[in-house]
């Protein structure tokens, strides 16, 4: 089993990234024989999740939009980039944040989604959001970063109380923000992350299903976790959010 943790500061917000994999070689293209997770597909005239406040709601709606049509969601970065003076990204009535790369990486990520294939949408998990939730709830209130637990726990490890994962499994966490475009474009723009890891964790086809959770941080105010996995077979486990 191969194990990746990346955790780098992003354009808007801090973010981490981590993931897993089953098998050698790479990861899958797709999976056979699993059962489908729990949810449903989100398109752009998605039906909200019950179990999901509206900040999850609208990431995962953010998601699934720039993975069935990229180009369109270009179009929200092109707005980024006027925003832009040297490295100091300045929005009105907003703190300026200081970034590593300025409009570069912006404009890199716009060449990205207009070259980028469509990828199906992602289904929800609603285990795959508990085990998101576990991270947020222990992580939230000590201000720490990061993939691990105060247990240790890895991201696949806290997914796997409530279901289990194939094929492959992945974590991206935002930190400080609590606008859903901005979470998903701060992840697109990966700035500072030279693999741009969490960018292709986003656009991944290999993985189909999603879970999410968002909370308090006492650093940062807000942060989201985002799980991924190649598929995810629900198996119970506290169903309170």
């Amino acid at each position: 089993m191969l194990f990746r943790i990346v955790t780098l500061v992003g354009l808007l917000a801090w973010a981490g990234v981590a993931s897993a994999q089953s098998g050698k070689g790479g990861l899958p293209v797709g999976s056979k024989g699993d059962e489908p997770a729990e949810g449903g597909r989100f398109e752009e005239d998605w039906e909200r999740i019950a179990y999901l406040d509206e900040l999850e709601n609208e990431i995962l709606r953010e998601q699934n939009l720039a993975r069935t049509k990229p180009r369109r969601y270009a179009s929200f970065l092109e707005e980024l980039v006027r925003h832009f003076r040297g490295n100091l990204f300045e929005r009105p009535g907003r703190i300026a944040i200081q970034t590593n790369e300025g409009a570069r990486a912006v404009r890199e990520a716009i060449a990205f989604l207009r070259d980028v294939d469509e990828v199906s949408p992602l289904s929800v998990s609603r285990g795959m959001s508990m085990g998101a939730r576990d991270h947020v709830h222990e992580q939230g209130p000590t201000g720490q970063t990061g993939h691990v637990g105060s247990d240790r726990s890895q991201p696949w490890e806290r997914i796997n109380r409530y279901g289990q994962w194939q094929v492959g499994v992945a974590e991206n966490i935002s930190y400080g923000s609590d606008e859903a475009r901005q979470v998903v474009m701060q992840l697109i723009v990966d700035d500072g992350v030279p693999g741009r890891g969490h960018r292709t964790t986003i656009f991944e086809p290999a993985y189909t299903v999603t879970g999410v959770d968002c909370g308090y941080h006492s650093r940062y105010e807000v942060m989201c976790v985002i799980t991924y996995a190649g598929s995810y077979i629900e198996g119970g486990g506290d169903p309170g959010r």
